[in-house]
C-alpha cells in the first residue's frame, strides 16, 4: 500500500501500539510536512507507543515542539525566542548560577566569590550595581580591566597613618581623591590599595591609573616630637596631630588632598596629642590644661560611589589624659585616643589611627571605587 494512501480514517485512536513500532522504524520514510494537524488523531500516539529511537533525529521537521520539565542538558549550538529567568532573591550560591535581581534589575551570575553582574563592560574588583550604574570595589590591590574606550567616577583613598606613642598624636588619614567623567581606554590597570601605617609609620599610597591617593602622616611621639607631615608635598594626606610634650608642639601640615594635625599640649598642662589631620579638616589642638584631653581627629568626607553613603578618610584622635569625646573624624574611619595603644583606623576607610600613652594604633586601609553608567 503507498503511503499516500494512508488517511485518517485508517488511523484510529490507539491503533499502533509499542508492538507495532519498533526501534529504527521510522528513519526516513517520513518527509517533512507529510503529517500535519489534519491527519493526526488527538492520542493516536502516546508515549507508550514509541519505541526508543522509532523516529531518529533527522526524520522530524522544523517548527517541532518539545515540552519538557526539569534538568535539560544539551550539546552543540542551541537557539531558543527568549529565555525567562524568575525575579526575586538570589538562589542557592553555586558556582554558574544565574538569576535576575528584580531589585538591580540585572541578570548576574554566581563565580564562586559573590554574584557578578553579567552586564559588566570590566572585570576586577568585587562588581554590583545600583541605579544605572556598575560598581568595582577594591578593597585589596588588584588589576581593573576596561572592555571600552569612555569615562568612569572614581575614588581613591590612601591608607590612614599610624597613631603616635608617648601620649602621641592622632594619625592623619590617607589622602582622599575622587571624580566623576576620567577618560580610560579599553585596556587593563594596576590597582593599589594603601595599607595603613603602624605606630609612628605614615600610611601606604592607593593608586588608580594616573590618580595617587598619598598615605596620612603619623601621629608625633610625646615628649615635645612635632607630628609628622605627609613625605609627598605634591598630593598629600592628612598630616598628623603633635605628640604631648615639654613645650607645645605643632601639627604637621597637611597634603593637597588632606588637612593638617593639630598642637599638642604641654607636659605641664596634660601631656595631651594633637588630633590628626582630615580629609574634610584639620585636627583639633589638645586642651593645654591639667587633665587635658586630647586633640579631635578632623573630620572625614561622604561619598555615595558605592551605592551607599560612607564617610571616609577622618583622622585619628590624639592620646590625651581623659578620652577624647567620639569625633567627625571617627566617622570616617580614624580611631580614638586609647589607653595603652591607641585605637585603630577603620579597614578600607583610610582613617588615621589614634595616640596611645605607649604604642599608636594601627591606620586604616585605603580603598579604590570604579563606577561606570550601564
Amino acid at each position: 500500500m503507498a503511503l499516500d494512501k494512508i488517511t485518517t480514517n485508517i488511523i484510529e485512536d490507539d491503533a499502533i501500539t509499542a508492538a507495532k513500532i519498533v526501534s529504527g522504524a521510522v528513519v526516513a520514510d517520513i518527509a517533512n510536512d507529510s503529517i500535519d494537524s489534519q491527519h493526526y488523531v488527538a492520542a493516536s500516539i502516546d508515549n507508550e507507543h514509541l519505541a526508543d529511537d522509532a523516529v531518529g533525529t533527522a526524520e522530524l521537521a522544523n517548527d517541532v515542539t518539545i515540552s519538557t520539565s526539569g534538568a535539560i542538558t544539551t550539546t552543540g549550538i542551541n537557539t531558543s525566542a527568549s529565555l525567562v529567568l524568575t525575579p526575586g532573591s538570589a538562589p542557592a550560591t553555586t558556582e554558574g548560577a544565574i538569576y535576575y535581581d528584580s531589585t538591580t534589575k540585572v541578570v548576574k551570575v554566581y563565580n564562586s566569590a559573590y554574584w557578578s553582574p553579567l552586564s559588566a563592560k570590566a572585570s576586577g574588583g568585587i562588581i554590583t550595581s545600583y541605579s544605572g550604574y556598575m560598581v568595582h570595589t577594591f578593597l585589596t590591590s588588584g588589576i581593573f580591566i576596561s572592555d571600552f574606550s569612555g569615562t568612569v567616577d572614581y575614588l581613591v583613598v590612601g591608607g590612614g597613618g599610624g597613631g603616635g606613642a608617648g601620649y602621641g598624636g592622632g594619625a592623619g588619614a590617607g589622602g582622599f581623591r575622587t571624580a566623576t567623567s576620567f577618560s580610560i581606554a579599553a585596556t587593563g590597570f594596576t590597582v593599589t590599595v594603601g595599607a595603613g601605617g603602624a605606630s609612628n609609620s605614615s600610611g601606604s599610597d592607593s593608586v588608580f591609573s594616573t590618580i595617587t591617593a598619598n598615605g596620612g602622616g603619623a601621629g608625633g611621639s610625646g615628649q615635645a616630637d612635632n607630628g609628622t607631615a605627609n613625605g609627598n608635598a605634591s598630593g598629600g594626606g592628612g598630616a598628623g596631630g603633635a605628640g604631648g610634650g615639654n613645650l607645645i608642639s605643632n601639627g604637621g601640615a597637611g597634603g593637597t588632598y588632606g588637612s593638617a594635625g593639630g598642637r599638642g599640649g604641654s607636659f605641664a598642662h596634660g601631656d595631651s596629642g594633637g588630633g590628626g589631620g582630615g580629609a574634610g579638616g584639620a585636627g583639633g589642638d589638645a586642651s593645654n590644661t591639667s587633665g587635658a584631653s586630647g586633640g579631635l581627629g578632623g573630620l572625614g568626607t561622604v561619598n555615595t560611589y558605592s551605592g551607599i553613603s560612607v564617610t571616609y578618610a577622618g583622622g585619628g584622635n590624639g592620646k590625651g589624659r581623659t578620652t577624647a569625646t567620639p569625633s567627625g573624624g571617627e566617622l570616617g574611619g580614624g580611631g580614638n585616643g586609647g589607653g595603652a595603644t591607641g585605637g585603630n583606623g577603620s579597614v578600607n576607610t583610610g582613617g588615621g589611627a589614634g595616640g596611645g600613652s605607649s604604642t599608636g594604633g594601627i591606620g586604616g586601609s585605603g580603598i579604590v571605587i570604579i563606577r561606570y553608567a550601564i
